[in-house]
Order: structure tokens, then sequence, then C-alpha cells
């Protein structure tokens, strides 16, 4: 019978799903003891049923405290999948879910920004009004600020700036004494990343400008001295991540400009055989006329005269 429900939930069959309760009470309760690697409503949450979702809610609310085999709840595979409108629904039957991590320390809102979901974290945002708790970081400290720049999402970007509980934390650092903003210098660079840097300096700028701005996160951005033009700021020693990446980029641009003099060489090499070439087609050695020109004798005409 914990088969029949299970093939309920894949399809999002809530006349199914009654017609199970009806002959078997228990089989809710039965199906959360089975070795099956998911509930029903981990079925019903990944693929976005939800009717079928809520019918299983109202009949046992604690099905969206229950892991998975990965330690993931409903409301994980919900953000994953991008199902607003169930994270908002499991949200309601237990807010404390949203306080749930996953293995390296990331929120159902850094799985929201890993999968490029731009409307389940609206309703994260508004269950919960905790600047601490939409700005916590992961295991290498990372916020969803930090994870957007790396991943440069750009949309992404812009949705959670507007928020100012989320703005306020985009000086924060993570474990390598980076904010979002030194990602971008310290990373490759494209168009992209041009446009990422000016929403992310805008952001900075009118929070450096903020007096109620906490003054060790200015002491402690390495960009931010910059953005506020404050001289007074401390120096940061660079950590080994920053060495490494400076390093890196001179080993690339002479390995550019290496590139760039050798191209530049083989460009005159050709040139020059290509005019040398031209000239030999033109003008032969010798003139035009001079492969074919003949000597001839003039004749004797003394020879007949005298015979005459």
């Amino acid at each position: 019978m914990e088969d029949s429900l299970y093939r309920a939930a894949l399809s999002g069959n809530v006349a199914a799903l009654d017609a199970l309760l009806q002959e078997d009470e228990l089989i809710l309760d039965r199906a959360s003891l089975t070795c099956f690697h998911e509930t029903p409503l981990h079925i019903a949450t990944m693929r976005g049923h939800l009717h079928f979702a809520a019918s299983l809610l109202n009949r046992r609310p604690k099905l969206s405290m229950e892991f998975d085999a990965l330690h993931r709840l409903p409301i994980h595979l919900a953000a994953i999948e991008g199902h607003a409108e169930l994270v908002a629904q499991l949200l309601y039957c237990d807010p404390e879910s949203i306080e749930q991590r996953l293995y390296r320390g990331e929120t159902t809102l850094h799985l929201c920004v890993r999968y490029n979901q731009l409307e389940a974290p609206k309703y994260l945002v508004k269950g919960s009004n905790n600047e601490e708790f939409v700005n916590i970081q992961d295991d290498d400290g990372n916020t969803i600020l930090h994870l957007a720049t790396f991943l440069k999402q750009m949309e992404t970007l812009r949705c959670l700036l507007s928020v100012p509980i989320i703005k306020a934390g985009v000086n924060a650092l993570n474990r390598m004494g980076f904010t979002a903003l030194d990602l971008l210098v310290y990373g490759p660079r494209d168009f992209k990343s041009l446009e990422i840097r000016d929403i992310l300096m805008k952001a900075v700028t009118c929070r450096v400008e903020d007096p109620n701005i906490n003054t060790t996160v200015r002491i402690q951005s390495p960009l931010l001295s910059i953005v506020s033009g404050n001289s007074e700021t401390k120096p940061v020693k660079p950590s080994w991540f920053t060495q490494l990446c400076r390093t890196c980029n001179k080993f690339l641009k002479h390995q550019g400009d290496w590139v760039a003099e050798m191209q530049g060489s083989l460009m005159l090499v050709a040139t020059l055989t290509a005019t040398i070439s031209f000239q030999v087609a033109f003008s032969p050695p010798g003139g035009v006329w001079g492969s074919t020109k003949t000597k001839h004798k003039e004749p004797d005409c003394s020879v007949g005269l005298n015979g005459v």
C-alpha cells in the first residue's frame, strides 16, 4: 500500500491520497518508517504538486521536518526546484524549517541563489525579518551576496540588494577576508563582471555614507577604503589566497605580453616574405626580357661585295 502512496505523490493525485487514507488511516505514519529515501512530501515537493503537499501537511504537519537520505527537508527541495508557493506553504506550516542547514552550512536562501531561483527568496525574506538570518554565512563564510557575485547572477544581485536588510550585509567578509566586491577584483573578468561591479559599488557607497555603519567592517574590507576615500584605513595584510591570485595575474599578464610580441614578430616576417615574393614575381632577375634575349651576329655584307 505504501507503493500506492508514493505513486499518488509522484502524480499529485489528491483523490488517490484520500482513498488510501480512508482505507488505512495510519499509512502516512508507516510511510515514515519504510526504507524509502524520501517521504511522500519530498516526492510531491520535487514535482511541484502544491495541492497534494497541502493535503499531506493538513493531515501530518510533522512531515515538513523529516529529512531525506541527503539530510534535506522538503523546503530545501522546493527552493532548489524554484517552487515558490510550496516554499511559502512549508514555511507557514513550520517556520523553524527555514533555519535548518545542509552539510556545507547552506541555508534555504543559499540554495535559491545557487540554483538561480528568484521567486522563492521573496517568501523566505518575508518569512524572516531577521537581518542575521538573511545575511547568514555558510561554512566558507559566504553570504548569499558572495554566492550570487561568484556565480555572476546579475538579476539575483539586483533583487537581493533591493531588500534593505540584505543590502545591510554587503560589506560582510568571508573566511578568506573578501567582501562580495573583492571576489570580482581577484576573479576572472568579463563584461558581466563590470556590470556587477557597478551594482555592488553603488550598494557599498550607500553603506559607507550611512553613519550607522559598523566601523569594524570599514577597517577590515580591502576595497572599502578606496570607495569611501578614507586614507586613515588600517592596512590589511593580504591572505595567502590574495597573494596567490596576484602572482597568477602577473604570470598571465607576462605570458599575454610575450604572446603579443611573438604575434607582432610573426606578422612582420610574413609581411616581408610576401613583399619579396611579390617583387620576384613581377620583376625577375635580368628584367622582363632578360630570359628571352639572344645574341644575333650582324650579316657580313663584305663577302658578297668581294664576290662581285
